[in-house]
């Protein structure tokens, strides 16, 4: 590879890790902070809550590497149009086409594997380890997720409890509100309590305090005070069951689904939109070389055109996500998932070797 061509990747690669890592975390950041939520609601330890969110990169990774990629190709060569760089390293002999092909194309193969590897493996590895990470948070039991102070907490539909302190196991000022049922509410005040969830145990305990029912049919509350009660908890704990949706299931499983003939429409959607994704790369990154074939001069006015293929760079994206919604709905298209980034491919590869002034001449003649 020519010094030329290092130097190129150079360029493109510095400018695509500081709009990745600025679109990622932006994007990291606002996901993390959307389910912050989890540490004030259930029983997540911070460590948790980090596990869980740096499992959102990899998803993260793969919807922002393409637009990254994009826009760093577009700012770098810019640059090296308007330092003119570029007419420097036309001075070899060779146009600027057949200068940045070859870097392109070393760069379209790298991301290329990279998005594979992504959509293929690591993405529905991360999103199952997500789903088991709720699963396991939402069926964590009610007596775990509810000790905290001076806070209402509805661990379940039907339960909202509230402690003044918590020392240990000891509680003190307590609202439990029971609404498990529906014809005979009750709601528990006590001076004190005590939380037994040792030894497989899921009961807390109360002391000198009140229940107050409200019987729905009469529309009638009656109070009973009381020294000691008990309530088990076992009732208000959350089952979940382990079910994964098909972007969550390896791409493995899902091959031997297709192989076997147990899929569902969606499966077999997702399944080869995981490969058809990385094909769409390659557009996204010969694209911005129109922008240089169209001005030849380093004082060009440049940002009509570049906002022109920065719009087609965003159809592309558009035909990306529509085609993988039309295949969930549709398995029949499959064969045209696979072409249509093939042949937007071949259209803009073919553009850039049309010569324009040629075509000019003939329609003038």
């Amino acid at each position: 590879m020519s010094r030329i061509s290092i130097y190129v990747i150079k360029e493109i690669s510095s400018s695509f890790l500081f709009i990745f890592s600025l679109l990622t975390l932006v994007v990291w950041l606002s996901q993390a902070l959307k389910n912050l939520e989890l540490l004030s609601n259930d029983s997540v330890t911070i460590s948790s809550y980090t596990f869980f969110s740096l499992l959102l990169i990899p998803k993260l990774s793969m919807l922002v590497i393409p637009i990254s990629i994009f826009l760093a190709i577009i700012f770098a060569l810019n640059k090296l149009r308007l330092d003119s760089e570029l007419i420097i390293f036309g001075s070899t002999g060779n146009s600027n086409r057949d200068i940045l092909l070859k870097p392109l194309f070393v760069i379209g193969l790298f991301f290329f594997s990279i998005i594979l590897f992504l959509s293929v493996y690591l993405v529905p590895k991360s999103s199952a380890e997500i789903r088991l990470q709720i699963i396991e948070i939402r069926s964590s039991s009610t007596s775990s997720s509810i000790m905290k102070e001076k806070r209402f907490i509805t661990p379940d539909q039907n339960l909202t409890v509230f402690f003044k302190k918590i020392i240990d196991q000891d509680i003190y000022g307590l609202l439990l509100h029971d609404r498990s049922e529906k014809s005979n509410i009750k709601t528990y005040v006590a001076k004190k309590g005590f939380l037994d969830n040792r030894n497989g145990n899921n009961s807390i305990y109360l002391y000198d305090g009140t229940m107050q029912m409200y019987d729905e049919e009469q529309s009638k509350i009656s109070e009973i005070e009381f020294e000691s009660y008990s309530i088990n908890l076992n009732s208000f704990d959350k089952v979940v069951q382990n079910y994964f949706y098909a972007d969550e299931i390896s791409s493995l499983s899902l091959m031997k689904k297709i192989l076997s003939s147990e899929y569902d429409n969606y499966e077999y959607g997702v399944f080869h939109s995981r490969f058809t994704k990385a094909l769409y790369v390659f557009s996204l990154i010969f694209l911005p070389l129109i922008i240089f074939k169209l001005i030849k001069k380093p004082d060009d006015k440049s940002g009509l055109i570049i906002s022109i293929i920065v719009t087609f760079g965003i159809l592309i994206k558009f035909i990306e996500i529509t085609m993988e919604s039309i295949l969930i709905n549709n398995n029949n298209l499959v064969i045209i998932n696979y072409l249509l980034p093939i042949i937007i491919f071949i259209i803009i590869i073919l553009f850039l070797f049309v010569n324009i002034n040629y075509i000019k001449e003939k329609l003038k003649s």
